[in-house]
């Protein structure tokens, strides 16, 4: 009696061990099938911004997207909605929330962040103009290599 006790414990504690590690597995599969499909809903966004891949160009539908993305943490998504608020594209202008997506992707030192953020403090959108604000942006771009941010620098920065 006492052998088949201590066998069924043991069966017990190996089910509770493999299950454990199966729930663990499933929860990082989910974790990857989540990014995968934030990352699909991003390029499906893009799709209807640009008119690729069978989709015609609709900006509303984009930023719907781009927003409900942003909104999960994807940076590339909040530089996207950030953008569109700016040019007031799929939505009405808006320069607060292009400041607040902006800074919320810097955060996560997304590159075409800190350009953004260069651009508007260097043209007072939002904030206050700031050509000393706007050159540490466009510096943190440059060394992320974004094209054009030192361009931009030269250019309008030290001439003006």
């Amino acid at each position: 009696m006492m052998k088949k006790l201590s066998s069924l414990l043991l069966c017990l504690v190996f089910g509770i061990i493999f299950i454990g590690c199966d729930k663990h597995y499933n929860t990082e599969s989910n974790k990857d099938q989540k990014n995968i499909s934030l990352v699909d809903l991003y390029k499906e966004g893009e799709d209807y911004y640009l008119g690729t891949n069978g989709k015609e160009k609709d900006y509303k539908h984009a930023f719907e997207i781009f927003k409900k993305v942003a909104e999960q943490g994807h940076t590339k998504a909040q530089v996207d909605l950030a953008q569109m608020y700016y040019d007031g594209v799929g939505t009405s202008t808006n320069y607060e929330q292009a400041f607040f997506w902006l800074e919320k992707a810097a955060k996560s030192e997304e590159p075409a962040a800190f350009y953004n953020l260069g651009v508007m403090y260097k043209e007072g959108k939002y904030v206050k103009q700031n050509n000393a604000r706007a050159l540490k942006y466009f510096e943190q771009s440059a060394k992320k290599r974004i094209f054009g941010s030192s361009i931009y620098f030269r250019n309008d920065v030290l001439s003006g």
